[in-house]
């Protein structure tokens, strides 16, 4: 007993077939590249993100530490700024690790000195970001002082020019989705006494 197949009855030949998984790969493949551009995109909004509201933080820290201690003066010394009671102990191009503090906020014991001795305190900058530029500079002409503050998220090497300035970008040409610069400037008048 033979079983008889009809001519007019045929199935996909062995090269209908590939050109079909051919194409449906193609298309796979055009998704899984959108994907991964998304997921960059997003990655980096994320850094961006963090960064942008680290430093809103830290300038309205500041400008609230500045405003409500009758600020006289600010003490500075080299890696940091006393305001009051309060010391901004700061390392540029430093990541914030366990041995090592990038920015970071404590309150000081009457009569201390002002000056960058790490104790402890609150580290002010995200992880894998870095302060690059950070001054609080009086303005001579009235009582107000300007807050500059510059950060970055990743490698130094990722940035155009040299990270201790307050126009540093992310360079296009080099792992661009692992860098977000931010720079925020503030200009904060002391209560009237």
């Amino acid at each position: 007993m033979f079983i008889r197949i009809s001519k007019t009855s045929r199935g996909f030949t062995i090269i209908e077939l590939l050109i079909a998984m051919a194409g449906f790969s193609f298309v796979l493949l055009l998704v899984t590249i959108v994907m991964i551009n998304i997921s960059s995109i997003y990655s980096k909004g994320i850094y961006q993100s963090r960064i942008d509201d680290a430093s809103r933080y830290i300038t309205d820290d500041i400008a609230r530490q500045i405003k409500f201690n009758n600020v006289s003066s600010i003490r500075s010394n080299s890696g940091a700024y006393c305001i009051g009671n309060v010391k901004y102990v700061y390392a540029l191009n430093t990541a914030p690790s366990s041995s090592a503090k990038a920015l970071y906020k404590s309150y000081m014991s009457a009569g201390e000195a002002c000056n960058s001795t790490q104790s402890s305190g609150d580290e002010l900058i995200p992880v894998n970001s870095s302060l690059s530029s950070f001054s609080i500079v009086k303005d001579a002409s009235n009582n107000s002082y300007t807050v500059k503050i510059s950060l970055y998220y990743g490698n130094s090497s990722n940035l155009n020019t040299t990270p201790t300035s307050y126009t540093s970008k992310c360079d296009p040409s080099k792992s661009y989705q692992y860098c977000a610069v931010t720079s925020l400037t503030t200009v904060v008048t002391t209560r009237v006494q």
